[in-house]
């Protein structure tokens, strides 16, 4: 899939997404107004932000690949609730591996990110690519990336003709 849609859950909805490729859009998954998604075995590629949570929603996920997020690989907002998204491969993206960002009463919740990697084993680095409640206690939430994995996560095996459809 190309193009700035995406795949949106919105409004109380709730499903599951799985073993798909989003490339280039500008809100690759987003969950949105008490609604809940599990996404698995996905490789998000190149949005503005890969994935992003808003609005009293949850989101799990484990297996996923996310890279080169223009801003942000993962985007927190608005009072979310639950995200448990672990054994993933993240990138960052832009300046951020994760941005947290609330404007409406900031509670500090945690966003499970433990059991990823991040491109790499040195987490400084890694802190210093992700936005929240460290950084400015208005961003309203506190990812926990630790544990991590210091190597790359088996994710889903593409064949060489599949990763050159990506950029075609």
């Amino acid at each position: 899939m190309n193009g700035n849609a995406g795949i949106g859950y919105h409004s109380s909805t709730t499903g599951s997404i799985t073993g798909c490729t989003i490339l280039d859009s500008s809100r690759s998954i987003t969950s949105s107004w008490n609604s809940h998604i599990d996404i698995s075995g996905c490789r998000l590629i190149e949005g503005d932000f890969n994935l992003t949570i808003s609005d009293f929603s949850t989101a799990s996920g484990s297996d996923n690949f996310l890279d080169r997020g223009g801003w942000a690989s993962i985007r927190v907002t608005e009072n979310s609730e639950t995200i448990d998204f672990r054994n993933n491969n993240i990138h960052i993206g832009g300046d951020w591996f994760v941005y947290c960002q609330h404007t409406n009463n900031p509670i500090n919740e945690i966003v499970n990110l433990e059991n990823n990697y991040w491109g790499g084993a040195d987490s400084t680095a890694i802190a210093e690519g992700i936005h929240d409640f460290i950084d400015d206690p208005d961003a309203g939430a506190t990812v926990d990336f630790i544990p991590f994995s210091t190597v790359p996560l088996e994710t889903e095996r593409m064949s060489i003709g599949d990763v050159k459809r990506l950029f075609r």
